[in-house]
């Protein structure tokens, strides 16, 4: 009787293969994204776990102690980064996070996104994994793809390439000062701008609050701030960043209330 088999990381390369497939396809028909998403996030995680394996194939397992289970993609790179066996850079990482996201909102609910985020996206990763397989494991899966499907493949990674050079174009000719420019917490390029209070990334078009601690005066997206009441018996408050709400929190003179 015939048996069918993969390896863990055939497994994972026949998942980036279909990923760039649904990909190209999604040029054409726009629902194939959500396939080249959930199958990019797959092929990406196997590959971790085959890194995992090959050091030791124990820390495949969520409890190493009592194998049944294996990790997640949060775990996994986790576990690859605290022995570290690599390195996954803070652009890399916020891809990845962002696509597991995605994933699951596509498989427990719904997804709303635009087509250039999840573009850009799908460029980030795949140029990890392809790096990723490519130094970590030994292997240049680009042999395994057929030739067209790689020109396609750059097409998509040139797409990110421009966005962000046309971005960085606009800064220079706007004479955007350089320390008022953020990494953007959507598409992870380094062209959020905050000057003049535009608070826009100029790649993916992403608009955000941007607002300043109460405390040490520098500023921070919005979401990373805390409401801080002043008075409890009036309404003033103030927005206040993680580190002065620590350091707050330990003041012994500190009598105010946190309005999380």
């Amino acid at each position: 009787m015939s048996k069918f088999e993969l390896s863990l990381f055939d497994n994972s390369a026949d998942f980036f293969e279909e990923s760039v497939r649904q990909a190209i396809l999604a040029e054409k028909k726009i629902g194939s994204w959500k396939y080249a998403i959930l199958f990019i996030v797959q092929s990406i995680e196997l590959a971790l776990k085959e890194q995992l394996s090959r050091a030791h194939p124990l820390l495949i397992w969520e409890d190493v102690d009592k194998p049944g289970r294996t990790v997640g993609l949060e775990r996994a790179l986790r576990r690859i980064s605290n022995a570290e066996l690599a390195v996954v850079t803070e652009v890399e990482t916020r891809a990845i996070n962002q696509a597991l996201r995605w994933r699951n909102e596509i498989t427990h609910y719904k997804i709303s996104e635009s087509v250039r985020n999840l573009k850009m996206n799908f460029a980030t990763l795949a140029g990890f994994y392809l790096d990723f397989v490519r130094d970590k494991l030994g292997i240049d899966i680009s042999g395994r793809l057929p030739a067209e499907m790689l020109s396609e493949l750059s097409l998509i990674e040139d797409y990110r390439s421009e966005l962000i050079n046309r971005a960085r174009k606009r800064m220079d000719e706007e004479q955007i000062c350089p320390a008022l420019v953020w990494q953007c917490p959507e598409c992870q390029a380094n062209t959020f701008v905050i000057d003049n209070d535009i608070n826009c990334c100029y790649t993916c078009g992403l608009k955000e609050a941007v607002r300043q601690c109460g405390f040490c005066d520098e500023y921070f997206f919005g979401w990373e701030l805390n409401h801080y009441a002043v008075d409890l018996h009036t309404s003033d408050t103030i927005w206040i960043c993680d580190n002065c709400k620590k350091h707050q929190d330990h003041n012994e003179n500190f009598d105010g209330d946190w309005d999380d």
